[in-house]
């Protein structure tokens, strides 16, 4: 069980899934957090957290399949465009011996 009260943000970030960049982020904008500054250091609460999991920790999951996604589509438009530099080649081949 839990026995802290604050949690860093490096913690935080462990605990929510989320890139300390997108939590500052969110704790910026989104008015359901309230995080506790200590020697101007950021901290959150186990409310804080649990509410981050809940509402954003689908974010990194979402960007890593959106981010395979465009590398599949990359990969096979590259695919595509040396096959047919690969066809190119062989009819330029066949015109060269041919003449």
């Amino acid at each position: 069980m839990l026995t802290k009260k604050y949690f860093s943000i490096s913690e935080a970030c462990d605990m929510c899934a989320l890139a300390p960049h997108k939590l500052r982020y969110i704790d910026k904008n989104d008015e359901k957090i309230s995080i506790v500054k200590i020697r101007g250091r950021r901290y959150y609460t186990l409310e804080n957290i649990n509410y981050l999991i809940k509402t954003y920790s689908h974010i990194d999951q979402q960007s890593a399949t959106d981010n395979i996604n465009r590398l599949a589509i990359t990969n096979k438009q590259f695919l595509e465009r040396i096959d047919q530099l690969i066809k190119n080649f062989q009819s330029l081949a066949k015109c060269l011996i041919v003449s």
